[in-house]
């Protein structure tokens, strides 16, 4: 067998470039279907990573839901308040208090409204219940707000 000429092997150089930067530069118009994903797609997206057994994955699903603004999201959020992880549990309420739809707002508040009783008996709980106060007042329900306030109790004998 002879050796390539000069002229084979540069022919053959050129094509191997040429393959090599589509390989790398991806199929065509990804960029194009990337920019094409709607805020609806990506909620559902984020709803799935909610349900992963990995803690990482449904942690940056919960943060990133903050900036989603997508009513689908709310029903997932909530359950993440049930997580082992308290740290998902203060991203879940975090992202619940930054919802924008009416019934969604609605449905956070009311929802992180009742837990602040259980959350104020356990200190291990206080950042949860910091973060949730915080929500509530992102979600501007001053109800639960005014009630703990007035449950507050003061030293009314100072002299």
């Amino acid at each position: 067998m002879t050796a390539p000429t000069l002229h084979v092997r540069i022919l053959f150089a050129g094509v191997l470039c040429l393959a090599l930067t589509a390989l790398l530069a991806g199929p065509a118009g990804a960029e194009e279907r990337v920019a094409e994903i709607t805020p609806e797609e990506a909620a559902e997206a984020l709803a799935e990573q909610m349900r992963s057994k990995d803690p990482e994955a449904r942690l940056e699903a919960a943060e990133a839901a903050r900036t989603n603004e997508c009513a689908s999201l709310t029903s997932p959020l909530i359950k993440l308040l049930g997580d082992k992880s308290p740290i998902i549990r203060v991203a879940a309420v975090d992202a619940l208090g930054a919802r924008m739809d009416k019934a969604g707002r609605k449905k956070a508040a009311a929802t992180l409204a009742g837990r602040v009783n259980r959350l104020e008996k356990k200190a291990e709980d206080r950042e949860e219940l910091l973060a949730t106060l915080e929500a509530l007042r992102e979600l501007a329900q001053p109800g639960p707000i005014k009630g703990l306030i007035g449950g507050i109790k003061t030293d009314s004998d100072i002299d």
